[in-house]
């Protein structure tokens, strides 16, 4: 994902491309685009994956905008699918989305590596469940901790 699709994506939805979100979207890039000690997250091409940022990491990287404006932006880019936010014990973390559909997140506890994937017997089983209870099914939130492919090489 590139700065001027995300910059798009936020024209797209109506946000004016003020110079905070510019510098959010392109802290978000850096953040997500490499690992920290440089390797690479489940070495292979066939899988579209992206590391994980905290708000705080974020807040730190861009100290000229104010944690407010980065905590909007955030949600709007979340609201509008260009990031995901991933709740997990303590807080939540971000990442960019790989996805245009709806999906679910594969992350590695060691080195902090998520992928989107579309699991549709899980989806099958959401539904059925919904038809089953007296509850209508608005969201749900996938989650598999698990350690990618590099970090159990180690």
């Amino acid at each position: 994902m590139s700065q001027n699709l995300l910059d798009k994506e936020l024209h797209n939805a109506g946000f004016t491309l003020t110079k905070p979100r510019k510098i959010v979207t392109k802290k978000i890039l850096e953040l997500t685009s490499n690992h920290l000690d440089g390797d690479l997250c489940c070495e292979s091409e066939e899988i579209d994956h992206s590391h994980t940022f905290g708000s705080e990491e974020l807040v730190s990287s861009a100290p000229d905008i104010g944690r407010a404006t980065i905590f909007r932006i955030l949600k709007n880019l979340s609201d509008i699918g260009s990031i995901c936010k991933i709740d997990i014990d303590g807080g939540a973390v971000y990442t960019r989305s790989t996805s245009s559909r709806h999906h679910h997140h594969l992350f590695c506890v060691k080195c902090g590596c998520v992928t989107d994937r579309h699991f549709p017997a899980f989806e099958k089983i959401m539904k059925n469940i919904s038809s089953n209870e007296d509850w209508n099914l608005i969201s749900h939130q996938l989650v598999i901790y698990m350690e990618c492919l590099n970090c159990t090489k180690k």
